[in-house]
């Protein structure tokens, strides 16, 4: 399931539910967020949430609390998240985004971390790599294609200023390269 509630009272957003001010510390904010969250966002406890962002956002209009909530299983992300926003001036709850989903795949990869990066480097002949990262996570390439996929960022050496790499999204069962994401 996925629910979304803003809490302004008309479809264009009412700028004065919005507020510069911030009168409201983060950890009081996180308290109204957390005590929502576990209230309304069914089997938060059970799924065990993990706090994964806890930010002031500045809108240069508006600034607001946001809180994101992530299910991790055995270092695996899924797609089952919360996320709340919070008014640093009233307390009140801008906006709350809770996304469900039932795992339907397995969660051990046949790809390893390892192979992963040498076919997202592989994508990138002509850099020189420099940095990379690869997590595992659960995604979906097509509507209702649920995969589990290792996600890679490779970051290679500059050339003329200009930063190389990008993100390769690969099967972890099969090695199936699912999209690239070059930087430029």
């Amino acid at each position: 399931f996925v629910e979304r509630i803003d809490f302004s009272e008309e479809k264009i957003i009412n700028f004065e539910t919005y507020s510069k001010k911030v009168s409201l510390s983060k950890e009081r904010a996180l308290k109204i967020a957390s005590f929502y969250a576990t209230r309304f966002y069914r089997d938060f406890d059970t799924k065990k949430m993990q706090l994964v962002s806890a930010d002031l956002i500045d809108h240069h209009f508006a600034r607001e609390y946001r809180f994101v909530w992530e299910q991790l299983i055995d270092g695996v992300e899924t797609p089952n998240c919360v996320m709340i926003s919070i008014n640093p001036a009233t307390g009140k709850i801008l906006t709350y985004i809770g996304l469900s989903r039932d795992i339907e795949v397995s969660l051990i990869p046949s790809v390893t971390q390892e192979s992963a990066l040498d076919i997202a480097v592989s994508q990138f002949p002509s850099i020189v790599p420099a940095d990379s990262e690869a997590t595992l996570r659960i995604d979906y390439p097509e509507k209702d294609d649920q995969r589990l996929v290792w996600m890679v960022e490779i970051q290679g050496e500059p050339v003329e200023n200009v930063m190389q790499g990008g993100l390769v999204a690969i099967d972890a069962q099969t090695g199936e390269v699912l999209v690239v994401g070059p930087y430029a």
